[in-house]
């Protein structure tokens, strides 16, 4: 049962003065092992003791710095301890698309107040026609109703479906009539290549009339010019002898049409000519007048539109482009 331990025997139990051992057990001599506890020195306890406190203040500050975050969590994401509503899904109800009517703008273009004309003379106004239930003709159609019939937006080159071509807020049939070109905002109407200016030497004036026309002095001397369309219609510009130099209403009434109806001419002025329109609109006669008034030459200017024996007007608009673009080129013309 016990482990034996061999051990030698000091020497001073060989000189106690015990008797000497038998030679029979001399030798080795067997002893019971020590079970004493072994005692631990101070200085190990102490560290073990050291050891035991750092955990056990490592252990607390972990435990207080969980608690603090779990706390600071709890205020700032507190749990939503309320019963969520639950959200019911409305069926949505289709919306059928009804197109949007488009807004159409049928209010026909109107100038607001006419571009001057040119060249120099400065009229009051061209007269117009009387109206139409008093003469044997009528206007041609006007698609647009610019004042231009569909063959005159064929001249000038303007769109027969769109009353103001060039978008500048004037009627092509107005800016033709004061000498402005309908397809060019701004632009003078003796720019454009659809009229052409003739110049009368003879007779000292100059007028515009259509680049597309024909002209034919129907005498030697230029004294009856011919502006020949192609529908047949034409405008003669005749040079009529005036020795007395009258005016030019005075020369109708007296010359012309002796006791006319003044009340039904109509008349019109200029800065170089004065002049008068028959009953019909289809005659005018001018006089060339110094700045007071007075006929300075003697001749009268009869410019006349020969329909041809048609019933529909189609040029109304060039008449009244050649009556403003009528110029005396000399005042001091005499002959």
């Amino acid at each position: 049962m016990f482990d034996l331990i061999e051990e030698s025997l000091p020497d001073e139990s060989k000189n106690t003065g015990a008797a000497p051992l038998p030679s029979s057990l001399e030798g080795t001599v067997y002893t019971m092992p020590s079970h004493r506890p072994t005692t631990l020195s101070a200085s190990g306890s102490e560290t073990k003791k050291k050891s035991g406190g750092l955990i056990l203040i490592i252990v607390g500050v972990v435990v207080v710095v969980s608690a603090t975050v779990f706390l600071v969590w709890w205020v700032v994401f507190p749990p939503n301890t309320s019963t969520p509503t639950p959200v019911v899904e409305q069926p949505t109800t289709p919306v059928s698309e009804v197109p949007a009517t488009p807004v159409v703008d049928n209010t026909p273009v109107t100038p607001a107040t006419p571009p001057s004309p040119i060249p120099a003379p400065t009229p009051s106004d061209v007269p117009t026609p009387p109206p139409s239930d008093t003469l044997s003709y009528v206007k041609s159609p006007d698609s647009d109703g610019d004042d231009l019939t569909d063959v005159e937006e064929k001249l000038f080159n303007t769109d027969p479906q769109k009353p103001d071509t060039d978008a500048d807020g004037f009627l092509d049939g107005a800016e033709v009539k004061f000498l402005y070109d309908p397809t060019k905002a701004g632009a003078k109407l003796d720019t454009s290549s659809s009229v052409t200016l003739y110049k009368n030497s003879d007779f000292a004036y100059s007028l515009l009339y259509p680049s597309a026309w024909v002209v034919n002095s129907v005498d030697k001397g230029n004294k009856d010019v011919m502006f020949s369309s192609a529908t047949g219609e034409f405008f003669n510009l005749t040079v009529q002898d005036n020795p007395e130099k009258l005016s030019a209403l005075e020369w109708y009434t007296t010359v012309h049409k002796p006791n006319a109806d003044t009340k039904s001419l109509q008349t019109m002025k200029y800065d170089t000519w004065t002049g008068v329109m028959s009953d019909d609109g289809l005659e005018v006669y001018m006089t060339a007048n110094d700045d007071t008034g007075t006929v300075i030459t003697p001749y009268v200017y009869v410019l006349t539109y020969d329909m041809g024996g048609k019933k529909e007007m189609n040029f109304g608009a060039v008449f009244q482009m050649m009556i403003r673009s009528f110029l005396i080129t000399d005042l001091s013309f005499q002959r």
